[in-house]
């Protein structure tokens, strides 16, 4: 509810926790909210986000299993991808969108600008140290269409339960992007 309240309406919930599957379910709840699974390995766990309601599946590496159960599926697939030779593979399992991780350590803006001139069909959303600092240096790149964070969750908001911060830091990044496009 505080990310609606700031103006985020996607949202991805990464596995690295065993109650992953419950806050799939909770947040896909949220009129309005896009829920999508992260961090996704093997094909039992997106099966169990799609069953809790992510509507996509994004994961840290390119495996053409997972690919192909997305596929079958007809849910969105995302892997994640740092080298040509792994775009290259994602671009023969039929991807286009690619998570581009861990992103500022596999070179940052600087490398998927690299990338991107050879693949000119393909978009890519950052993810791995982004932040608010320097969200602006990879949206400018043509080819991202978006980036991942977790910047506008706080634990420390979030565990005191004053999701009015998580509000205002969502608010302060929809203006840093307003800020981008001006």
């Amino acid at each position: 509810e505080a990310l609606l309240n700031g103006g985020i309406s996607l949202l991805e919930v990464a596995y690295r926790s065993p109650i992953a599957t419950k806050a799939i379910g909770e947040a896909a709840q949220y009129p309005g909210m896009t829920v999508g699974a992260g961090t996704v390995l093997t094909k039992e766990q997106m099966k169990e986000a799609i069953g809790a309601g992510a509507q996509f599946i994004l994961s840290p590496g390119f495996n053409p299993k997972l690919a192909k159960a997305c596929n079958d599926k007809k849910v969105p697939f995302i892997p994640g991808v740092a080298t040509p030779s792994e775009v290259t593979m994602a671009m023969e399992a039929g991807l286009t969108t690619l998570k581009y991780f861990p992103a500022e350590a596999f070179g940052g803006p600087r490398a998927i600008k690299a990338i991107a001139a050879a693949f000119p069909g393909i978009r890519f959303i950052p993810a791995g140290g982004i932040s608010l600092s320097n969200l602006g240096d990879y949206l400018r790149i043509p080819s991202v269409i978006a980036c991942s964070g977790s910047w506008m969750i706080d634990k420390s908001s979030l565990n005191r339960g004053h999701y009015n911060e998580i509000t205002i830091q969502s608010l302060n990044t929809l203006e840093k992007i307003t800020l981008l496009n001006d």
